[in-house]
């Protein structure tokens, strides 16, 4: 939520692009390092700051949260392209293919005489539905989010796993430990 308040906050002053490329460029995560990158943009640094702490701010980030997830976005990455979810890591290509078939769908709507403005509303509600274009476009009440996905069925709880410990993996503790617990993780 820091980190979204102080995009929202550099959005209000016109630059919630470059700070967010900032952001992720140099993993920009503590107050200090936001300051800095605000700064460098040559944002009104007190503005911003004030700004951050706007109810309506923060009132938005939750508004889109809740509309993302209402729209079927589980996790991230995640993506609508004219509100078609595209959830999950893709290869360039894979994700080029799905870039080139919404131009290609935008082409149609404008030779067939929509207008520039209203293409993406349009091929939101196609490829989504309404409610993307009242939530999501129209800043309306999001929708419920789906029902959760069936999980996977319980493995026996007494089976025992073997997870091969390779020696150049970071480890602590003994070699010959009567438990080891492997994990797997990213750093955020």
């Amino acid at each position: 939520m820091p980190i979204a308040k102080a995009s929202m906050a550099a959005h209000m002053q016109g630059k919630f692009w470059e700070f967010h490329d900032l952001v992720f460029q140099r993993k920009a995560y503590d107050d200090a390092k936001l300051e800095a990158i605000a700064t460098e943009l040559g944002l009104d640094v007190a503005k911003w700051k004030t700004d951050q702490a706007l109810p309506e701010v923060e009132k938005k980030i939750l508004h889109d949260q809740a509309s993302m997830v209402g729209h079927g976005a589980r996790g991230t990455p995640a993506c609508f392209i004219n509100g078609k979810l595209v959830s999950g890591a893709k290869p360039y290509d894979a994700f080029k293919t799905e870039v080139d078939a919404a131009l290609k769908a935008a082409d149609a709507l404008i030779a067939s005489g929509t207008k520039l403005e209203d293409v993406h509303a349009k091929l939101a509600e196609k490829n989504g539905k309404k409610t993307f274009v009242d939530a999501v476009i129209m800043g309306g009440t999001p929708p419920k989010p789906p029902p959760p996905k069936p999980r996977r069925p319980q493995q026996d709880p007494n089976k025992q796993v073997q997870v091969d410990i390779h020696k150049d993996d970071p480890s602590m503790g003994p070699k010959n430990a009567p438990i080891v617990l492997a994990t797997f993780s990213d750093f955020q």
